[in-house]
């Protein structure tokens, strides 16, 4: 593997133990990487979306479900600060969308954590992401009328006609309506279910280390 140490490999992280804590770093989804796809409203990406967050929360509220394990995400760490996934872009992207919204719903919510999980597919995306978090009390004020986040995101005054064009943030939209439908019933706990250190919901890290990987990879 690339001489990939046993340390670099470790063992289950869930999300949150990736963004947060002394030996964190930010996640940065790299231009290489394909648009976000799990929103894309096909029958075969429907599928793929529901069951992961039906899963998602029977590991995290079925006391006779076992924990969830979404197998490895691969990856590189950029001169020591960013994690860049070269595999588990769609996981950890639907992870972030669900702590995002577990956030807007718990006065615990940590936003300035969940920024450290930037894009740079498109310049749109990465500007879609850090507006949801740097506004989210305006969007959970506006979801209040609206019953639903992804409508409320959609009306407020930064969000852009290019936005629309934008297939990973079209995407996100729909997961984030998906999430919504979902996690509704729950959402005063989801938070806390997600950040505490015995959360069932996890993956493998796989780091190929600071080997200066370049775009043409």
């Amino acid at each position: 593997m690339m001489g990939a140490s046993k340390q670099n490999i470790g063992g289950k992280l869930t999300f949150w133990s990736l963004i947060s804590g002394q030996e964190s770093k930010n996640i940065v989804i790299p231009p290489i990487q394909r648009d976000y796809t799990y929103g894309s409203q096909t029958a075969e990406t429907d599928k793929v979306l529901n069951n992961m967050l039906d899963n998602i929360r029977k590991s995290l509220y079925d006391v006779n479900e076992p924990e969830m394990t979404m197998n490895f995400v691969y990856g590189y760490t950029e001169e020591d600060v960013n994690y860049v996934p070269l595999d588990g872009q769609q996981r950890l992207t639907t992870l972030f969308l669900i702590h995002y919204y577990a956030a807007l719903n718990n006065v615990s919510g940590d936003f300035d954590t969940l920024r450290k999980f930037t894009y740079a597919t498109r310049e749109t995306t990465k500007n879609y992401c850090v507006d949801i978090l740097q506004n989210h009390q305006e969007i959970l004020d506006y979801s209040a009328k609206t019953k639903n986040i992804s409508s409320a995101i959609k009306n407020m005054p930064w969000y852009l006609p290019s936005f629309d064009n934008d297939p990973s943030i079209r995407s996100m939209q729909v997961a984030m309506e998906r999430i919504e439908q979902k996690f509704h019933e729950v959402k005063d706990s989801l938070w806390n279910k997600l950040v505490s250190e015995d959360c069932p919901v996890n993956f493998y890290k796989l780091d190929f280390g600071p080997f200066g990987l370049s775009d043409d990879l």
